[in-house]
Formats: C-alpha cells, structure tokens, sequence
C-alpha cells in the first residue's frame, strides 16, 4: 500500500516537472527564434468568452471558419 502511494507521488512529480522542463524549453526556442512568433501559454485557446478574459482580437466570422461535416 505505502509503495503504490509513493510510486504515485513520484510519478506525478515526474509528470509536473517534466511539463516545467517542455514550457522552459518552449520559452527559449521563441526567444532564440522571435521569427517564430511569441511564446503563448497554455490556457484559454478558445474564442472570445470561452476563458473569462477579455479578447484581444475578435472571433472569426462563421464564414471563415471551416463547415463542420455531418453525417460522416
């Protein structure tokens, strides 16, 4: 019982430190390359409202988004 709670503990620690070292190295490659455009951080992604946060840039028009494909 005390082995599979530390090797749970251990492993989501792993995991967690693992996700640092990928932003890290994410943070890096954009100040290495700024052609490449900004580092974002992972979160909101979706349209405006979808997070709680104000928009920086509007929605796009139904029109521009790709028609979703039904009955496939």
């Amino acid at each position: 019982m005390l082995a599979n709670v530390l090797i749970s503990t251990i492993a989501v620690l792993a995991l967690l430190g693992g996700w640092v070292a990928v932003q890290a190295a994410s943070r890096r490659q954009a100040q290495r390359h700024p052609e490449i455009g900004p580092y974002r951080e992972a979160g909101c992604g979706g349209f405006c409202g979808s997070c709680g946060q104000p928009c920086e840039t509007e929605a796009p028009s139904p029109a521009e988004t790709p028609a979703r494909m039904s009955g496939v």
